[in-house]
C-alpha cells in the first residue's frame, strides 16, 4: 500500500493509443535531397505490395511506464487518466488497462471521440528502432478540459507521483494550470515529467512553465536541445537544471 496517507503510489496522466506495429522486409529506405538537405525515407515503391506483419498493442508513454512498473512490483497501487471514446476500439483500451492491473477508475469516457492510433512502420532490420517511421493521431486523450481535471483533482491528489507524458495541444494549458494549482497547495505530490518533441514544438512556453513544479525530468538529446534552445547539450542541460526539475 502506498505511503503518507496516498492511496495510489503514481498515477499516469497521458496519451492511450493502439500502437499498429507494420513491419516486413519488403519496406525499404530512399533518400533525396530536398534543397541543399539529405532526407531519409522508409516505405514501399509507389505501386508495389508486399507482404507484412501486423502486430498491435496498447501505447502512450506513460502507459506504458505503468504497465512496467506493475509487472516488475504487483503490490504497487497505480492508476491512469486521460479521455477516451465511447466505443468498441475505445473499450479495448479500456479494458486492456484493467487486465494490465491498473485501476480506470480515472479515465474520462465521453461519446463522439475516436481512441488515440500510432502507426509505426519499419524492416525489423535494427533492434535499436532506427529503421522506423511513426504516424500518430492522438484522438481522445488530446481533449481533456479544465473540467476534466477539476472533477478529478481529489482522484489525481491521492498518488504518491503523478507521471505526466507527452500530449499534443489542446489539453497542455488545462495540464500547466491543474500543475500550478497542485504545487500551489502541495500536499505531497510528486511530478516525474516527460515531454516529447511533438508537445514541445507547439507549447514550448507552457511546457517551459511546467518544468518550474517537475521533481524529474526525462528527456531525449533532441527534446531537450528543443527545449533548452541551446544546441551544445552540456549548456542545455545546465539551463534545464536552472529551470526548475530537482533531477
Amino acid at each position: 500500500m502506498p505511503g503518507y496517507g496516498k492511496k495510489y503510489d503514481v498515477i499516469g496522466i497521458g496519451v492511450l493509443v493502439s500502437d499498429i506495429f507494420v513491419q516486413g522486409a519488403s519496406i525499404g529506405f530512399f533518400s533525396y535531397a530536398i534543397g541543399h538537405e539529405a532526407r531519409s525515407f522508409i516505405g514501399l515503391e509507389e505501386g508495389s505490395k508486399g507482404k507484412a506483419a501486423i502486430i498491435m498493442h496498447t501505447g502512450g508513454s506513460s502507459a506504458n511506464c505503468l504497465a512496467a512498473l506493475k509487472y516488475a512490483n504487483p503490490d504497487l497501487d497505480v492508476a491512469y487518466f486521460t479521455l477516451l471514446g465511447i466505443g468498441r476500439f475505445s473499450d479495448v483500451l479500456y479494458n486492456d488497462q484493467k487486465q494490465r492491473g491498473i485501476d480506470v477508475s480515472g479515465i474520462v469516457r465521453r461519446n463522439n471521440f475516436q481512441p488515440g492510433t500510432s502507426i509505426i512502420l519499419t524492416s525489423g532490420r535494427h533492434s535499436a528502432g532506427r529503421d522506423r517511421a511513426i504516424l500518430t493521431h492522438y484522438g481522445s486523450s488530446d481533449y481533456l478540459t479544465d473540467d476534466d481535471f477539476l472533477a478529478n483533482e481529489e482522484f489525481l491528489r491521492s498518488a504518491r507521483w503523478l507521471d505526466i507524458s507527452s500530449f499534443k495541444e489542446e489539453t497542455v494549458d488545462p495540464l500547466l494550470r491543474f500543475i500550478e494549482r497542485l504545487k500551489k497547495e502541495s500536499q505531497g505530490v510528486k511530478i516525474f515529467l516527460a515531454p516529447s518533441a511533438s508537445m514541445i514544438e507547439p507549447k514550448k512556453e507552457a511546457v517551459k512553465e511546467m518544468l518550474r513544479h517537475a521533481d524529474v525530468l526525462v528527456l531525449n538529446d533532441l527534446e531537450a536541445q528543443y527545449l533548452a534552445d541551446e544546441e551544445d547539450m552540456e549548456k542545455a542541460t545546465i539551463k534545464l537544471q536552472r529551470s526548475g526539475p530537482r533531477k
